[in-house]
């Protein structure tokens, strides 16, 4: 009886020999992670990745003495045994709350992109819309506005216009504008369009009508809904469709609806004149979307006006000062000026509505001919470059300079 003893207290003193080891090693885990969390505290996001291998140790660790105490329990329970589970659990509820809060200062200390929201909008359909230029442009209706664009014509357009390389104009940081003369180059729809000297830019002031083309939400084909950033009128009617994409490419054919896997499945494909040969002609993807990405509008088929699609400006709003950088990515009809994307408008502090929105005045434009590279480009590259070149320009106070004509 008495060696059954000796080997039952020798079986328990391994086996506590053995958790209280376990614990050891542990509470030098635990002392070890506490070290880094502080150092977490000064730079998150370099110490994150050593905080998590640590927890895993420990979380491994109390794995295994739980595993030692739950051996030896169903034996003999004992007040030892308990202090060590109760340890073990302290342990475990500590490695649990340093994951957390490891978790939340990832969440604070690393930057999240908010992306424009793709959910269906939601907005009234007044009748018409504000005119952008002086001279009293025909507001935007439930109508064809544009018959003179279609989708055939935008594309043919693009593909027979002489392709410029981009001007590399001396972009140093010169604290003189480089821009000081200006000359009359056009007038469009009662709107004088300058041309400036010695950098190249041309310069014009008036509204702001809104395009809501290249947007996946930009028209639906019930036309009574108010589905559509737009009225389905301004882009075409059946037969002569331009500001949608159609099955063989031509206004006369079979409008393109975007699938389940597209951004807006149910709507039209809207198309813009710029662009992004990755994609075919039938993607949303290929166009400018006009609720993320700030442009104008060019009416490129007017006599003598200077530009391209691609080129790349600056837009201000002369009544709050706020600046803006765009990218020409539309082609408007040759008699028309003042014109650019939802998020132009809404950057700028306007009414963004395609539909009701917009301004009759008080907006001044400049636009770098052979800026851009012909194609569609980031948000941050247009933001860089477009201050780059304004910059150079001379930024606000010079345009509002060179349109007064002081």
């Amino acid at each position: 009886m008495s060696e059954i003893i000796v080997d039952w207290i020798e079986g328990y003193v391994v086996l506590e020999e053995k958790a209280l080891a376990a614990v050891g090693g542990i509470s030098q885990d635990v002392a070890k992670l506490g070290s880094e969390t502080h150092k977490v505290g000064g730079d998150v996001s370099s110490e994150a990745g050593k905080v998590r291998s640590e927890l895993q140790k420990v979380t491994g660790k109390v794995s295994a003495a739980e595993s030692a105490v739950s051996d030896f329990l169903p034996k003999q329970p004992n007040k030892a045994l308990n202090d060590v589970t109760e340890l073990a659990d302290k342990v475990s509820s500590f490695a649990k709350e340093v994951s957390t809060r490891g978790s939340e200062s990832d969440q604070k200390s690393w930057p999240t992109n908010e992306s424009t929201s793709t959910s269906e909008p939601t907005q009234a359909a007044p009748e018409a819309k504000q005119t952008a230029s002086t001279d009293s442009n025909p507001a935007k209706a439930s109508g064809p506005a544009h018959p003179d664009l279609s989708a055939s014509k935008k594309h043919e357009r693009a593909q027979q216009r002489p392709v410029k390389d981009p001007q590399h104009q001396d972009l140093s940081s010169d604290s003189s504008p480089a821009a000081t003369q200006k000359s009359v180059l056009t007038t469009v729809g009662g709107v004088t369009v300058y041309q400036t000297a010695p950098f190249d830019a041309v310069i014009y002031q008036s509204g702001l009508n809104v395009d809501a083309d290249g947007s996946p939400f930009a028209y639906h084909p019930k036309p009574d809904s108010d589905k559509g950033l737009d009225y389905l009128g301004n882009a075409g009617t059946p037969g002569n469709w331009w500001g949608i994409a159609t099955e063989n490419g031509q206004g006369s054919g079979t409008p393109v609806i975007q699938g389940s896997n597209d951004p807006a499945p149910g709507y039209y494909v809207s198309t813009t004149s710029l662009e992004d040969p990755n994609y075919p002609p039938t993607s949303p993807q290929a166009y400018v979307n006009a609720s993320e990405i700030p442009f104008i509008v060019l009416p490129l088929q007017h006599n003598n006006f200077g530009g391209a699609m691609g080129d790349l400006g600056a837009v201000v709003n002369l009544d709050n000062g706020k600046v803006v950088y765009v990218i020409a990515a539309d082609e408007g009809p040759p008699n028309s000026l003042g014109e650019g994307s939802v998020a132009l408008a809404k950057a700028l502090g306007v009414n963004d509505s395609p539909k009701d929105g917009g301004t009759s005045s008080g907006i001044a434009y400049c636009f770098f001919p052979g800026s851009g590279n012909h194609r569609p480009q980031s948000l941050d590259a247009i933001n860089q470059t477009g201050a780059q070149l304004f910059s150079k320009f001379g930024g606000v106070a010079n345009l509002k300079k060179l349109l007064n004509g002081s």
